[in-house]
């Protein structure tokens, strides 16, 4: 009987880990360029973290038209996000948010 508890539970616990990201997936270690955005527009990346690392998520060279804010988001096994760090300078100066972040799931919005 016990031997069954633990088949079920593990299975319980891979459905819970399961996460449907809800922007488009960019890999780490990467710089990508943003183009073509429009003011009052939200835009979403979504990164996997596999280890624990100091993430640093930069935003740089932006028009001088503009003024973008930057925020990291943890994406939680129950579908809802915590803030991990934002970035809020003013006029089109660079955004940075540097975190330690645990393995999961990550999205950036501006």
């Amino acid at each position: 009987m016990k031997k069954q508890s633990a088949v079920k539970l593990n299975e319980e616990l891979a459905v819970e880990t399961t996460i449907t990201p809800i922007c488009p997936t960019l890999a780490t270690e990467s710089l990508y360029t943003l183009s073509n955005s429009q003011p009052g527009e939200s835009i979403c990346y979504h990164f996997e973290i596999t280890e624990r690392s100091k993430t640093t998520a930069l935003l740089v060279g932006q028009s001088t038209e503009t003024d973008v804010n930057l925020s990291v988001l943890r994406h939680n096994l129950d579908d809802t996000f915590t803030a991990i760090g934002t970035s809020a300078n003013t006029g089109n100066l660079d955004e940075v948010v540097l975190a330690l972040t645990e393995p999961g799931q990550i999205d950036l919005v501006n």
